[in-house]
């Protein structure tokens, strides 16, 4: 492939900066409100009286829901539309948050904080699908531009 052919096919391609900086700004609103608990972690023993490992285990929990569905997820995201997976998962963890803020009991803490983690990985699965949606444009675009070329000669 000549120069002329790749700057032919590079200026096809156009990326939707729109998309990209608000799946990054949801993505660091998202980190930030499910890192609360590990930011809050003394407050927490404080208001709970609980064993320090129940507090580690609710601020892990939220990871460890994306360690066990992680892979089944992406399978039942892929028969969803990416933007219905993000944007119930951006309402659930806002409720999840809600919840949260009222400061129940340990247990319902617990239980919020792993729907939280399947929030988080919703938005995970949403944005990294995105993400191979447009990668896979970019790369069909680049083949069939590369077809259309070599039967023009």
């Amino acid at each position: 492939m000549n120069a002329n052919m790749e700057a032919q096919i590079n200026l096809s391609i156009k990326t939707q900066w729109g998309n990209v900086v608000t799946l990054w700004v949801i993505g660091i609103f998202a980190a930030m409100q499910f890192a609360k608990f590990s930011i809050a972690y003394d407050s927490l023993l404080a208001m709970y009286h609980v064993k320090p490992t129940l507090i580690g285990f609710s601020v892990s929990s939220v990871g460890v829901v994306g360690l066990l569905f992680g892979a089944a997820a992406g399978v039942v995201f892929n028969t969803l539309s990416y933007r219905s997976v993000l944007i119930t998962s951006l309402i659930i963890g806002a409720g999840t948050s809600l919840i949260q803020s009222m400061t129940p009991n340990f247990s319902i803490i617990l239980i919020s904080r792993f729907i939280e983690g399947l929030s988080q990985l919703g938005i995970v699965v949403a944005a990294l699908w995105q993400y191979h949606c447009y990668c896979t444009a970019i790369f069909l675009s680049q083949i069939s531009h590369l077809g259309a070329k070599s039967r023009k000669r």
